[in-house]
């Protein structure tokens, strides 16, 4: 049976955010919630969500963005072309297409309206831009892979000859993109590929990525000193002329590893993170887990200053498949990485957002570890029923996390007033923040169109401001009035898209502890997994009709639990795992859906009997 409890205890659960019946500050309280009510047309989380701007960028071909960064005159993007019509401005480096594919650098103002620049680079062969960063004083970094024996190589360069079939690049713009500062190769004989770099002030150029040769660069001091067989990650950095190595190491075991991505904190140490299926990648001791778990296993490494030691190195993985894609570090050290898993018994934390895994798919996940690599401060999914893969991550000054990838499920927790709560078809792009202890989400929201869409990377600019890219197969992408280009141009067209949260300001309790919520909630259920019952906490901030529903994995409704009048307040149901005939049901994934008014929220439960 269903077993109603009003609480009376709401501030436990809502803290700060309550309004007051019994106090002298009862009248500006309801006023400042009528009208930030108002404000976001009832919309009933504490956030009001705005598509800024969002513009495709391409040409009659393919186009990808792969990676964007931001300062305050304009935003950054670099990918893949294959179109000669991809939009290029005159007085740039390289205005002409040079053959079947070459990576480029974008410039657009801060209102995605114009380009400021634009420029191909590559030669005659195959070329990908991956990562693209910023030095805060105007410099411009691009990494990426060439199969061209002729990309244009600045004099003096570090390595000008290409090497095996394909090497990273690893360029600087000049101002206005109109010549290179400096351009370099870098690998050995085999295939390289540079994937993310960061940049400095200093000018200091970080870059990670994998490498097949067995004669890859390095330098005094390595971690790992050679090649230990499929393909290694690698972790360099190069001086401010592009022309040196300050230091260059391999991190691998004996069988295949992929670097992802890089960060780096105040002292110049580097976090690298991707997967590895090496049993014996190197890790270090009190590491969060030394013991290799699966088929592949997440990796996340710190190394010091110098890139001569391990600061720290630690697995994370279950049973499966597990892969890391991006990484940022915080202030205090701690690292946020963002990536997928199917492994049904990948690490979460108990008062995680989502501990319940669909493990019959590929799920993404966010973790946060500690700044000595030793804990999970957090670790949770973010998923539907379907696949997803978080592909990047930033962080802002609150510890809020926030990740963008892509989904194919229906079913992937968005947040009431998010820009699109509704999955568009086939795969789409999700842009989530949860909040400093990944215990919610913030804000979650679909971006897409009917077509293919995918996230690969996220920048924050400023406190709430996200700029978003990737590419999309949706000619109903959504774009705004204004933008450089509003029109889908081919099969796969990069996009760049500017959202904007704006949070606001709690009322301070000074009032008795009787209170109200102020914002609707369907909280994730308690115990779970669970094996008999499970508590449902809800709730709402004012009268209204409640309806809560079990579905099983198929979509299928199985048990209406409310479906009534409720009061304002927080209430809690307990579910026994029974249908509404009153049947035992079978283990597995369910969801629990809340709807009142505007306003529905879902989240996943997982039975074990």
């Amino acid at each position: 049976m269903a077993i109603y409890k009003i609480k009376s205890f709401q501030t436990q659960l809502f803290g700060p955010w309550t309004v007051h019946r019994n106090s002298l500050d009862a009248v500006v309280s309801a006023f400042l919630f009528l009208s930030l009510w108002f404000l976001c047309y009832d919309i009933s989380w504490a956030i009001e969500s705005d598509l800024v701007w969002s513009s495709f960028l391409g040409g009659s071909f393919k186009d990808f963005g792969y990676d964007v960064a931001v300062d305050n005159s304009g935003v950054y993007v670099t990918g893949h072309t294959e179109s000669a019509d991809f939009p290029t401005t005159a007085g740039a480096f390289d205005e002409t297409l040079n053959d079947n594919g070459d990576a480029f650098a974008t410039k657009l103002n801060p209102m995605g309206s114009n380009i400021v620049y634009s420029t191909f680079l590559g030669g005659g062969g195959w070329d990908e831009g991956y990562g693209i960063a910023l030095d805060g004083g105007g410099g411009v970094y691009v990494t990426g892979c060439t199969r061209s024996v002729d990309f244009p190589i600045t004099s003096g360069a570090l390595d000008t000859i290409l090497g095996g079939p394909s090497d990273v690049f690893v360029v600087k713009l000049e101002a206005m993109g109109g010549a290179l500062f400096f351009s370099t190769l870098l690998g050995g004989s085999g295939d390289e590929v540079g994937f993310r770099i960061v940049a400095q002030r200093s000018g200091k150029v970080y870059v990670t990525g994998i490498t097949e040769s067995v004669d890859f660069p390095g330098t005094e001091g390595e971690i790992v000193t050679n090649h230990r067989g499929g393909k290694d990650v690698f972790v360099t950095r190069f001086n401010t002329l592009g022309n040196a190595l300050d230091y260059a190491t391999l991190l691998g075991g004996v069988e295949n590893e992929f670097g992802w991505g890089i960060d780096v904190d105040g002292s110049g140490s580097a976090y690298v993170t991707g997967y590895t299926e090496s049993a014996d990648f190197p890790t270090t001791i009190n590491s969060f887990d030394a013991t290799f778990n699966g088929f592949s296993d997440v990796f996340i490494a710190r190394l010091n200053p110098q890139g001569s030691l391990l600061e720290y190195s630690t697995f994370l993985g279950g049973s499966f498949r597990d892969a890391a894609r991006s990484v940022v570090v915080d202030g205090s050290g701690s690292a946020y990485i963002t990536g997928y898993t199917n492994s049904f018994d990948f690490p979460t934390t108990p008062e995680a957002f989502d501990t319940a895994q669909d493990f019959s798919n590929y799920n993404a996940f966010l973790a946060k570890l500690t700044p000595d690599g030793s804990d999970l401060v957090y670790s949770t999914f973010l998923e539907g029923e379907e696949k997803e893969s978080g592909y990047g991550i930033t962080v802002d000054d609150s510890s809020n996390a926030w990740v963008v990838g892509f989904t194919e499920s229906p079913f992937f927790p968005t947040t009431p007033g998010a820009f699109d709560e509704s999955h568009n078809g086939g795969r789409d792009v999700f842009v989530a923040r949860l909040n400093g202890k990944g215990s919610s989400l913030d804000y979650s929201t679909f971006l897409g169109g009917m077509g293919d869409d995918y996230g690969w990377d996220i920048f924050l600019h400023g406190v709430d401001e996200a700029y978003v890219t990737g590419y999309t197969l949706s000619a109903d992408f959504p774009t705004t009035a204004g933008v450089f280009d509003e029109t889908h141009n081919h099969s796969e067209d990069a996009f760049v898209t500017r959202l904007c949260l704006r949070g606001l300001v709690p009322v301070d309790p000074t009032g008795p502890v009787e209170a109200l919520p102020v914002i609707y909630m369907l909280h994730q259920n308690y115990p779970n997994p669970f094996n008999a019952t499970t508590e449902i906490c809800y709730a709402i901030p004012k009268d209204g009709h409640v309806v809560l529903s079990i579905f099983n994995s198929l979509g299928q409704k199985v048990r209406t639990l409310v479906d009534s009048e409720q009061r304002a307040g927080e209430h809690v149901i307990v579910w026994n795992g029974r249908d509404n005939m009153d049947q035992d049901v079978a283990s597995g994934l369910y969801f629990c859906r809340m709807r009142t008014g505007k306003f529905t929220q879902t989240v996943k439960m997982m039975l074990v009997k």
